[in-house]
Parts: C-alpha cells; sequence; structure tokens
C-alpha cells in the first residue's frame, strides 16, 4: 500500500495517464479485515507493528480518515486515541472531519481538533468552529472562542459580543472578552465599553463579575482606536484596581493629579 500510494503521487506529479485508473483503486474504503488487522498492529503493545500501521494510514490519505475517527470513538487506550488523533491532524485539509468529533469529552481528541483548526483557518472550518460557540457544553464553547481568537477571525466578533449580551456564565464571558481582545477589531470597542460602564442593566440588573470587567478590560486595550481612549478616561478612578490599572497605563499622559470633587 505504501509503495502504491507512493507511486501514484509520481504519476500524478508526472500527469501519467494511470494516475486516475490508480486514484479510483486506492480511493476505495479499506476492506474490513485489512481495518482489524490494522487495529490489531495499534492494540498490540508492540512498537515495530504500531509503528508500521501509523506509517501506513498516514500515507493513506483521506481513505484513512473514518478508519481514524472511529479509533478516536470506540478505542478504549489512551495512547491509541491519541496517535490516531495525531494522524488525523496530519492529513491536513483531508482530517477537516475532525471537526465533527470536538463533542468527544477526550481532552486529547479535542486539543487534536482545534490544532488542526488552527492550522487550516479556511472559511468552511471558521464556519464550523463559529456553530460550537453556543454550544451546550461550556468547555467546548470556550475552546471554540478561544481557538476564533488565536485565529483573529473578524468573521467572529457579532457572535462573540452576543455572548456578552446574553451570557451569565463567567467562563464564557471571560473566554469572549479574551477573543475580542486577541481579534481587536473596533466594532467590539461599545460592547466591551458596556461591560466596564455597566451598573446593572447590562446584565440582568446585576453588575458585571469583576474577572469579566478585568478581562473587558484587557481586551479593550488592545484595540488600537481613539474611542478606547475615551471609554479609559472615564475609568481611571474605578473602584476595581484591576480596571483601574489598565484604564490609568491607557490615559496616564492626560489624567488629571486628582479626581474632580463636585
Amino acid at each position: 500500500m505504501l509503495h502504491l500510494h507512493r507511486r501514484y503521487r509520481e504519476l500524478e506529479e508526472g500527469k501519467g495517464g494511470h494516475s486516475q485508473l490508480l486514484a479510483k483503486i486506492l480511493g476505495k474504503r479499506l476492506e474490513p479485515t485489512t481495518q482489524r488487522l490494522i487495529v490489531a498492529d495499534f492494540r498490540s503493545g508492540e512498537p515495530a507493528r504500531q509503528k508500521g500501521a501509523a506509517q501506513l494510514l498516514g500515507s493513506l490519505g483521506k481513505v484513512a480518515v473514518p478508519l481514524l475517527i472511529d479509533i478516536i470513538k470506540k478505542e478504549e487506550d489512551f495512547r491509541i486515541r491519541q496517535i490516531a488523533a495525531s494522524l488525523l491532524a496530519e492529513l491536513g485539509t483531508e482530517g477537516a472531519e475532525l471537526l465533527y468529533i470536538l463533542d468527544n469529552k477526550d481532552s486529547a481528541v479535542r486539543e487534536a481538533a482545534f490544532q488542526l483548526i488552527e492550522r487550516l483557518s479556511d472559511d468552511q472550518v471558521i464556519k464550523l468552529l463559529l456553530n460550537y460557540v453556543n454550544s451546550r457544553d461550556t468547555q467546548l464553547a470556550v475552546a471554540a472562542m478561544e481557538c476564533l481568537g488565536r485565529l483573529k477571525s473578524a468573521s467572529a466578533v457579532e457572535l462573540l459580543t452576543s455572548v456578552l449580551r446574553s451570557s451569565r456564565e463567567v467562563e464564557r464571558l471571560l473566554a469572549a472578552c479574551q477573543a475580542l481582545g486577541r481579534i481587536a477589531d473596533p466594532s467590539s470597542i461599545d460592547p466591551l465599553a458596556k461591560i466596564l460602564e455597566s451598573r446593572g442593566v447590562f446584565f440582568f440588573r446585576r453588575r458585571p463579575h469583576a474577572k469579566v470587567r478585568a478581562a473587558a478590560a484587557h481586551a479593550l486595550s488592545n484595540i488600537h482606536h481613539p474611542a478606547v481612549i475615551k471609554v479609559f478616561a472615564r475609568l481611571v478612578y474605578d473602584d476595581d484596581p484591576r480596571v483601574r490599572e489598565v484604564a490609568r497605563s491607557i490615559v496616564s499622559d492626560k489624567m488629571p493629579s486628582s479626581p474632580e470633587r463636585s
């Protein structure tokens, strides 16, 4: 199989007339017997057999994707699941189906999925990732928002700001603020400012959690826009020392020596 796939790549590069025929043959799903043999090699605990199975699956491209996903979903051995997840991530765009198993509770599987997402970072992947922002699974939603922040996806800003308006979960709100801070889009200035300046209405008649306000302050400080300075100018004497410190670092050259008294 390894030889055939190498030969296929050679034919494809040389535009040989036999490449399409060979691609059709190699594109067929692995026979159940072959799949069982590969899984048996993974489970054997013998390094040589495991290495051979990994090399084979790594060379098969998209043909290996269904089997790798099946191993991740069903295999009890953590190390085997981890190897399968890593192989799937290495398949690049052909391994995009990994996105559909983000609901897996295994942290190693999720980590591999998000590593793949960050490498792909195309429109389809971003769209799929956005679907997880409002997941009932808080940890999954948080991980999705963190990933969108690292990808600096401007298309995520509207959805992330909606989280600020609708969620009461501190963990989700922190993740949304942090992601917006990494994206640093000026359109998120007002939603972040509302959190900082709210006295109750924005959060169902309760003031935002102190950690959320601090996260909003740090996020806002990453956005380079004149409107940010105006927001922080109103917060240089904030009750929260974390917010106050960020505000003063932004407007220190314009801050009066003492608060105005009426």
